[in-house]
């Protein structure tokens, strides 16, 4: 991981060190184990290597990064889990199916085993998904957007999902916006 965020963090200081500045510092073990505790998981050993290294944005920051979404910090990730966790207990989603376009997702509306690691401001993510269909790897990465049921693979699993990020940026797949952060071509 420090590899693929030694490259973000080169292609961030010439083009966007705004959004190098909205990175913040490692998390803990300690901040993970609260996390993990708190949405009742454990994350898989690379997206916990990452996030030693970046504990997501500033929170308040509103910068775009990966996938132009904003890179949630761990209480970030707990508060957007939660909301979508209280929404599947008011039973608000029962009956609800998606359209996973993969079959390794499974077709819940929301699954409290998903948990959101983007943000775009209006209640899409990209989750981390550990709650596969069967025969199918925890800890791919896919897209949720609460008002549309499709359900995407964006990458097989966390290490792959940031070392395309990275690639992506240094083939300039993505538009710099003082204001806004990182824009997908």
């Amino acid at each position: 991981m420090r590899e693929i965020w030694n490259k973000i963090e080169n292609y961030l200081k010439e083009n966007a060190p705004n959004v190098l500045e909205s990175l913040q510092q490692g998390a803990t073990d300690e901040e993970i184990k609260k996390a993990e505790d708190f949405i009742g998981i454990t994350f898989p050993e690379d997206f916990k290597e990452s996030y030693k290294i970046h504990n997501g944005q500033c929170e308040n920051q509103y910068l775009n990064f990966i996938g132009g979404q904003e890179f949630l910090s761990l209480n970030e990730i707990m508060g957007q889990w939660k909301i979508w966790k209280d929404i599947v207990d008011s039973g608000e989603f029962n009956g609800l199916k998606s359209n996973p376009i993969e079959e390794s997702i499974k077709n819940d509306w929301y699954n409290p085993k998903w948990v959101p690691i983007t943000h775009n401001g209006a209640g899409d993510h990209y989750c981390i998904d550990l709650d596969p269909n069967e025969d199918s790897k925890s800890g791919q990465i896919i897209s949720f957007w609460h008002d549309f049921d499709e359900r995407r693979l964006a990458s097989e699993g966390f290490k792959k999902w940031m070392k395309k990020f990275a690639d992506d940026l240094e083939n300039n797949k993505y538009n710099i916006d003082t204001e806004y952060g990182l824009e997908i071509e």
